[in-house]
């Protein structure tokens, strides 16, 4: 394995930069978090929605949004990905196509690519200096060993996250976050905006816990039911 910090610019401290970050959100209260359970509200009226977030060590996610329309359900075992949709005219559980596998598991590490860097294998490249909205940012490109990458940009004074960008075949998504807050000792944003090609969703965080009770099968993927294929 390769040197995982690296940058264009040989005067820019990349180890420097993230151990800023880490201190930042919360340094090592992170050692002893094992899980979070984080709610969000989107979206108003008829199509209000609560989106639920749920992280475990090392690499499990559960994603639920709930709304008038029914549930749908997303989890991540570890290995496979799958997802679910609670109206009847929809074909379900399914999995979610091999390729997708890799960002799954990028996106159920709960403390995120900044952490621990070097024994996950992450490698993290500066790519410079640009204004997101209010701030100027350093712009880091992380390349994970399985392949999937993520951009990010941190602010230069807090150190914290302001965006991020998470491509999966031709579909590109960026995150904005906002209203960074102490929760038990370590920092989450309260509010964060969503946007793709085609929609802008702004979420509000609503509560956080960390290391709920979770239930030992919580993250296994459905059974198949009969007469259903999964795809």
């Amino acid at each position: 394995m390769g040197e995982p910090l690296s940058g264009p610019n040989p005067t820019t401290e990349i180890a420097s930069l993230l151990t800023r970050h880490r201190a930042a959100i919360g340094g090592d209260r992170w050692s002893e978090i094992q899980a979070i359970r984080i709610l969000y509200l989107h979206g108003e009226g008829d199509r209000e929605r609560l989106a639920t977030f749920i992280y475990r060590r090392p690499h499990h996610l559960y994603m639920e949004e709930l709304g008038a329309g029914g549930s749908r359900v997303w989890r991540f075992d570890g290995t496979d990905a799958s997802y679910e949709h609670g109206e009847a005219s929809t074909p379900f559980p399914k999995l979610m196509p091999t390729e997708q596998n890799a960002v799954y598991e990028a996106e159920a590490d709960l403390e995120g690519p900044f952490l621990r860097t070097r024994q996950k294998g992450i490698r993290i490249e500066w790519v410079g200096r640009e204004q997101v909205e209010a701030s100027l940012c350093d712009r880091l490109e992380a390349t994970y060993p399985n392949g999937y990458r993520a951009t990010y940009w941190i602010d230069v004074r807090s150190a914290l996250i302001v965006s991020k960008v998470r491509t999966i075949g031709a579909r590109e998504t960026r995150y904005y976050y906002d209203a960074y807050r102490d929760f038990d000792g370590v920092l989450f944003p309260s509010a964060y905006r969503k946007v793709t090609a085609t929609s802008v969703r702004e979420y509000h965080l609503v509560d956080l816990e960390i290391n709920p009770t979770l239930d030992a099968t919580f993250f296994d993927l459905p059974k198949k039911p009969r007469g259903v294929t999964f795809r």
